[in-house]
């Protein structure tokens, strides 16, 4: 064993990426748990696809906050337009990875 060097364990495979903020962290957690209840593993793939899920989801909702704030201005039609446009394509991809997913929503 050489001295001064550390020793680091390997990263989980389940971890949440860094770019993750703490909501999506946990949003990424709680559906990493649900894979392994079901599946009894979590690939690192399925976590990536899980990653890129929660983004799109994230991302959604951040479309929506700005979309409320830009609503409330105005003579400002066309940035309300153009934002409503990137939460209809940021969904339609959230569903997409859904559907890879097999995520089925509780209604």
């Amino acid at each position: 064993m050489v001295k001064g060097k550390k020793t680091s364990k390997p990263m989980a495979l389940t971890a949440p990426p860094s770019w993750m903020t703490a909501a999506g962290k946990r949003r990424f957690a709680e559906l990493i748990a649900i894979e392994i209840e079901y599946s009894g593993a979590c690939s690192r793939s399925k976590a990536e696809q899980i990653a890129d899920f929660v983004d799109a989801r994230t991302r959604a909702d951040t479309l929506r906050r700005l979309l409320r704030a830009e609503a409330r201005k105005r003579d400002n039609i066309t940035q309300v337009m153009a934002i409503g446009r990137e939460i209809s394509a940021t969904v339609a991809t959230a569903r997409k990875l859904a559907d890879g997913l097999n995520l089925e929503a509780d209604e």
